[in-house]
């Protein structure tokens, strides 16, 4: 169902009645199999039964709001590094949180796949780095998203780094290619 969050946005909600609480990343994994990414729900949200009409339908209007802040599981861990930090903060503006743990999941914080898209293109603009994005949905956490920013920095160095070692070779003549092999031996 959709909901307004605590930005007023609209997220996908979904409810369910299960004799215990089952984790998040359970429910996203088994749902994988028979949605497609971006239709998997945002939030869920835990009943011990659903509220019904007198005609024993669902009372779609008596399922609880979402409330001011989601849910974490597990205690806050600061991001390590600048990389990292730098992710946090972008999530942090576009989630609407204060803070944002090393490893929250973006998803589970009310993230969707058009907030997805302005993650990437901020993480883009910051690290000046070609990040896919299916890097959020392969690692949606800020430590995994700063992995990937990681590696593709490094790619991209060594592009540039190899760039820049051929054009210095292309610009030399036979003569000082041949004597600065001959100085490697």
């Amino acid at each position: 169902m959709m909901r307004k969050d605590h930005r007023g946005e609209d997220t996908l909600v979904a409810y369910y009645v299960a004799r215990r609480e089952i984790e998040t990343a359970v429910l996203r994994e088994f749902l994988r199999d028979y949605l497609f990414k971006e239709t998997i729900p945002n939030v869920f949200l835990h009943l011990t039964r659903l509220p019904l009409t007198l005609n024993g339908k669902v009372d779609y209007r008596a399922l609880p709001e979402l409330q001011e802040s989601k849910q974490r599981k597990g205690e806050y861990e600061a991001p390590r590094t600048v990389v990292e930090e730098v992710v946090a903060e972008i999530w942090g503006n576009l989630l609407g949180q204060e803070r944002v743990s090393l490893h929250d999941n973006f998803f589970e914080l009310g993230g969707h796949s058009l907030l997805a898209t302005q993650i990437i293109a901020r993480v883009r603009a910051a690290f000046d780095v070609p990040v896919p994005l299916r890097a959020i949905f392969e690692a949606p956490t800020v430590a995994g998203l700063a992995e990937i920013v990681k590696e593709h920095g490094a790619e991209t160095a060594e592009e540039e780094d190899i760039a820049k070692i051929l054009s210095e070779v292309e610009g030399l003549s036979e003569e000082e290619a041949r004597s600065l092999l001959e100085a490697s031996k």
